[in-house]
């Protein structure tokens, strides 16, 4: 994974396999677990979403 494109496509697809717990409002448990393991994900996502943007402008 070294473009945005795989880093959206990478994080859509772990998204998925936690929609069961979002999306019927299920408990705040449900959303506890999925955020548990989508946070850091997303955290890294913009991080890198940053880096890329920063390299860009010192070309």
């Amino acid at each position: 994974m070294t473009c945005p494109r795989d880093w959206i496509h990478h994080n859509a697809s772990c998204s998925f396999n936690f929609f069961h717990l979002v999306k019927a409002g299920i408990s705040e448990e449900s959303y506890h677990q999925a955020t548990q393991a989508l946070l850091p994900l997303a955290q890294q996502s913009t991080s890198g979403f940053w880096l890329y943007f920063y390299e860009m402008i010192l070309e």
